[in-house]
């Protein structure tokens, strides 16, 4: 459809950074094996590979972001000592290979783990269902028109490069990262390039049962509206990748993003969004995907290196001159 994709040099970029199916393979592994050793204790938990690995938009070195899902109707259980047994399962089996840490602390709780033997790491966590959510919806922007996945894997290079992605340094994380892109191809684009899946489709995305989510995540399934639809905007990858540049070096940044509405929402007056220096909502939980940045220090670096990558296209540098700084 969009023949320049071909030969860009996105794509030769996006081709050198992207996770390769040998490591989708060993991660896909290494799920079976933890979820046989899971099934000993819970054969009612399954364990599913999300994140950007479940939706495609995974680069090489990506951790694994697992996360258990109870079969329907089974009993309620307490997240916190599910992990907790799991993590003295596995710890048992694995002993000369694996570091593995429960953090109760976190916003959702959980296991941590790093697989020496495998040189693959990751996390569990229990009955996210949002994350569920969250990367079949991203994985459903993904497959909808061939250009958003090189965007998408070529700005999170970028954004590597530059020094502006942990949201542990009030920086921006990953899935903050893939929001800023989906918003700019919703709104920032003349024509869109994406539409809301919320607003065309909102009883399929709003009303669905986790394991059903699980089962489509597992299976790659694709809906048909999804792989029917055609965008109206025609412009070449290497002009979309410069316009989201553009488009964020004049932003207003005290706008609230909103990929659920294909624009923007009210701004609600907590601390958690008022606080932070970015706002982009969570279109599953309508959380703060960006509550961490709330230091200015962290909020300036972003401005600046989105700054600096739309000078260095002004004063025209080619895609890899600014990707691989």
């Amino acid at each position: 459809m969009y023949s320049s994709l071909r030969s860009s040099e996105i794509l030769h970029i996006y081709n050198s950074q992207r996770q390769t199916e040998n490591e989708k393979r060993e991660k896909e592994k290494w799920r079976r094996h933890l979820e046989r050793s899971i099934h000993q204790t819970f054969p009612h938990l399954r364990l599913v590979l999300a994140g950007s690995t479940g939706c495609g938009f995974a680069v090489k070195g990506s951790d694994c972001d697992f996360t258990l899902v109870k079969q329907a109707f089974s009993a309620s259980e307490n997240g916190d000592s599910v992990l907790r047994q799991i993590k003295a399962i596995v710890e048992s089996e694995e002993r000369n290979n694996l570091e593995i840490e429960f953090i109760s602390t976190a916003v959702v709780p959980i296991l941590i783990l790093n697989d020496t033997k495998r040189g693959l790491h990751g996390d569990i966590s229990y009955g996210a269902k949002n994350t569920l959510y969250n990367t079949f919806l991203m994985r459903c922007y993904g497959e909808m028109d061939e250009r958003v996945t090189p965007l998408v894997i070529t700005i999170k290079t970028w954004a590597k490069n530059a020094n502006i992605m942990n949201a542990r340094y009030h920086k921006l994380s990953g899935f903050a990262l893939v929001l800023l892109v989906l918003h700019y191809l919703q709104h920032g684009c003349s024509p869109p390039v994406l539409p809301s899946l919320h607003q065309r489709h909102q009883s399929f995305f709003n009303h669905q049962d986790p394991s059903r989510v699980a089962d489509w995540l597992e299976q790659e399934y694709t809906p048909p509206f999804i792989s029917n639809y055609e965008s109206a905007n025609d412009n070449s990858v290497e002009v979309l990748f410069k316009g989201f540049f553009r488009y964020y070096s004049t932003f207003n940044w005290s706008k609230v993003i909103s990929v659920r509405t294909g624009g923007f929402i009210a701004l609600p007056y907590t601390k958690k969004w008022t606080k932070p220096y970015i706002r982009i909502e969570d279109p599953s939980d309508l959380t703060n995907v960006t509550r961490a940045v709330y230091e200015s220090y962290g909020f300036q670096i972003i401005k600046q290196a989105i700054a600096a990558a739309n000078q260095k296209f002004g004063r025209g540098a080619r895609v890899p001159d600014v990707v691989l700084i």
